[in-house]
């Protein structure tokens, strides 16, 4: 909104003609955004990335490097909570 931030009246509105600006911006944003990710939209997320402390390990086909680090990972209980108090996303790029 920073662009946006000089629009402002000295009663702090924004102008409707600022708004459709914005909202168009907004709306060709998710066009492309929609058009350029479109691959994730059908990605299958492997079950040990949901759920990384309940992985079965018999049933991996993993370099064994990661499965190594998904065994650390399970059995970590500071990370378990980490997991648990956190978004899937935000779990995974603080791990990084």
């Amino acid at each position: 909104m920073k662009h946006f931030s000089t629009s402002l009246t000295e009663d702090h509105s924004i102008s409707d003609n600022d708004i459709e600006i914005f909202t168009n911006h907004r709306g060709n944003l998710q066009d492309y955004f929609r058009l350029r990710f479109k691959y994730l939209e059908n990605m299958t997320i492997p079950e040990r990335i949901i759920t990384p402390f309940d992985v079965k390990f018999e049933n991996l086909s993993v370099e064994p490097e990661c499965e190594y680090e998904l065994a650390k990972l399970s059995v970590t209980i500071a990370a378990k909570a980490v997991f648990e108090s956190r978004s899937l996303s935000d779990f995974w790029y603080s791990a990084t």
